[in-house]
């Protein structure tokens, strides 16, 4: 890109106002929406401190390869890589123990254990998590792995 072409887009942005307020500096975590699958209409936001928000970085953080994030390198274990490896069932619970391990890295899990189920060429992850925070109650996050596209069936809890 040559330096014109950076120097205009420089001008532009100069002259953007800001739409999105400043994420909350309280939570530690900015602002969540809704988006486990897509964004609501109202681009409704989670509050950070809920089961919600939780449960819906935890199935960002399962679904995210490893990588893509450039500031987090090791944030993410893609669950989508398992359905292209056959898998013996001692693979199955070396899988589910990566998956866990990944789901500790956020500082709001106090334990987590993951359950991953085979059937044909789909997998069923079944992830129980106790908050760290007392206030949250434990829940357990299910989620359906199939044809290359990972789903949240439902939040239990």
């Amino acid at each position: 890109m040559s330096d014109v072409v950076r120097d205009a887009i420089a001008a532009e942005l100069a002259e953007v106002t800001r739409v999105a307020r400043t994420p909350d500096a309280e939570s530690g975590y900015g602002v969540d929406l809704v988006c486990a699958e897509d964004l609501t209409p109202s681009l409704d936001e989670t509050p950070a401190d809920s089961v919600l928000s939780l449960a819906q970085d935890l199935f960002h953080r399962i679904t995210t390869p490893r990588g893509d994030l450039p500031d987090d390198p090791d944030y993410g274990t893609d669950v989508r890589q398992y359905l292209s490896a056959g898998m013996a069932p001692q693979d199955l619970t070396v899988a589910a123990g990566e998956l866990a391990s990944e789901c500790r890295k956020d500082d709001r899990v106090r334990d987590v254990s993951v359950t991953l189920t085979a059937a044909g060429s789909e997998l069923s992850v079944a992830i129980a998590v106790t908050p760290a925070d007392p206030a949250l109650q434990p829940f357990k996050l299910i989620v359906a792995v199939t044809s290359g596209e990972a789903l949240l069936q439902a939040i239990d809890g």
